[in-house]
């Protein structure tokens, strides 16, 4: 009967540490729990969309952002982001550039161009957003930006954008603050 307590005890314990990432278990970072925020931005939210959108020209092309701040985050540990922006029509590609961005510290940027590859543009990125500071507790901005020709109007922008582009994913894993 102890075996059988003993084991039943010894399996629930490896059950509820196997539910923890077993690193935020047994290390002794300032840092909480991993976690992340994932923005998905799809039509027609695509311009009213969770988070924040923006546009401005740049060099003679038009760059339409999306982003969303994350706060609290443990600033001992590296933030790693994924971005994704789909195209409907893989064939328009050369239309585009796209590029990820987090942003932290008020002046500090980690720029990720991102790679086109069948049908999407993605990239991936680390950013260590505490930069050396003692602050153990910090925050970034994730975005991600689409650069293309302009149509002619921001209303005619925004339609080629809507007919172009399937979906924007942003996903930044990180570490809370305790």
């Amino acid at each position: 009967m102890k075996k059988l307590l003993f084991y039943s005890l010894f399996f629930l314990t490896i059950i509820s540490f196997s539910a923890c990432n077993i690193e935020d278990v047994i290390d002794d970072s300032p840092c909480g729990l991993s976690t992340g925020q994932s923005i998905d931005v799809t039509p027609p939210y695509f311009f009213t969309s969770y988070g924040s959108f923006h546009h401005y020209t740049e060099g003679g092309s038009e760059v339409y952002q999306w982003s969303d701040i994350v706060k609290e985050v443990c600033t001992k540990e590296e933030v790693k982001t994924h971005f994704v922006i789909a195209l409907k029509h893989p064939e328009k590609a050369n239309l585009f550039t796209a590029r990820g961005k987090v942003n932290y510290l008020v002046i500090f940027q980690n720029q990720i161009p991102l790679v086109y590859n069948t049908n999407s543009f993605s990239g991936d990125a680390k950013t260590g957003i505490g930069n050396g500071g003692s602050a153990l507790q910090g925050s970034f901005i994730h975005e991600v930006e689409l650069i293309f020709k302009s149509t002619g109007s921001f209303a005619t922008d925004t339609t080629f954008i809507k007919e172009n582009i399937e979906y924007i994913i942003m996903d930044s894993d990180f570490r809370e603050y305790k």
